[in-house]
């Protein structure tokens, strides 16, 4: 829910563009802001140690504020999971998990630095780093910072709290394009933003491969009769990219092409008759391969199950002689 604030009047977001808004946050700085408790998605990012926090700011009144702030109950210092002053007595502080040493960076302004414009702020935490940029510039980079918490409760954005929790300390003014992403951004990702790139805009090449979950799986036992299209197991692989989608193939250990594989969702299913006289046992190599190419490799082993089949002939018809009728017979 939006707590006081409201949206601004079309063209008056930071692009100036017809309808786009912003979050306006008021003239007071007594908490107005949004605020979710819907945060199962940014205690899986925190759960990574690896987060950008990146929002536009204007302020109509330069005062101590804090931009944003995430409730955690683990945190130190009001339960500080994250939160940021921009400005606070001249500087800019990024804290995380507390607001002690091994949580806080702090960095002064740049001199002549005017927070009545249109302002660019991304906050980045790379495991035990942390940064601090505006208008695209790195300000501050520290390391030996503490692991983020993920157990936050709520999130404020336009405002902190005060020692009983509640919305204070806001930003008086706009803030615009506030975004979360799952990663550390590059300086290239976070030059776009600060240009006037739209979060969604950005790029994220592919850099992990995928892993498929269990490997080698059991197949089970199939028996030799089961005809056609009868189902067998599936594998499944993850990726840690975003958006990153993967493919099913089996490579080898499948003569006679006995089964397939479903590309997209890696079930695998007989595709050819089955004979355990023949081929008793299948050690299927799997891969599973991402938009960028990176492959995983996995192992199915399927055994087959013999069927207590009808005797049949090894020669039919057999081959016959002729006999003269007269032929003397022997025998007892």
């Amino acid at each position: 829910p939006i707590s006081g604030a409201v949206l601004s009047p079309a063209g008056t977001g930071r692009s100036g563009a017809s309808g786009d808004r912003a979050l306006d946050l008021g003239t007071t700085g007594t908490g107005t802001c949004a605020e979710t408790s819907n945060v199962a998605w940014l205690n899986q990012v925190t759960a990574t140690n690896k987060i950008t926090i990146s929002f536009w700011q204007k302020l109509s009144t330069v005062a101590n504020n804090q931009s944003f702030y995430a409730l955690s109950p683990s945190s130190s210092s009001s339960q500080r999971g994250l939160a940021a002053h921009t400005p606070h007595v001249g500087n800019v502080y990024f804290d995380a998990s507390g607001a002690g040493t091994p949580n806080r960076t702090v960095v002064a302004q740049p001199a002549g630095h005017d927070w009545t414009q249109w302002v660019h702020v991304a906050f980045v935490r790379n495991n035990d780093t942390a940064q601090i940029w505006l208008n695209g510039t790195l300000l501050k980079s520290e390391t030996g910072k503490a692991a983020l918490k993920s157990d936050i409760t709520k999130l404020l954005i336009g405002a902190g709290v005060d020692a009983a929790l509640n919305p204070s300390s806001g930003v008086t003014g706009k803030i615009d394009d506030f975004a979360v992403f799952n990663t550390n951004l590059s300086s290239a990702q976070i030059g776009k933003l600060a240009a006037g790139a739209l979060p969604l805009a950005l790029d994220f090449p592919q850099v992990n491969p995928p892993s498929f979950v269990t490997s080698p799986v059991d197949g089970g036992t199939i028996a030799e009769d089961a005809p056609t299209g009868t189902a067998v197991t599936t594998v499944s692989a993850t990726d840690a990219d975003p958006g990153d989608t993967i493919g099913y193939a089996i490579t080898g250990g499948n003569p006679g092409n006995a089964f397939a594989i479903n590309s997209a969702t890696g079930g695998i299913t007989v595709a050819a008759a089955l004979n355990y006289e023949t081929t008793a046992t299948y050690a299927l190599t799997v891969t599973a391969t991402d938009a960028a190419g990176h492959v995983d490799t996995g192992a199915v082993n399927i055994a087959i199950g013999n069927i207590n089949e009808a005797p049949a002939f090894a020669t039919n018809p057999f081959s016959s002689a002729a006999v003269n009728e007269d032929a003397a017979y022997t025998g007892s």
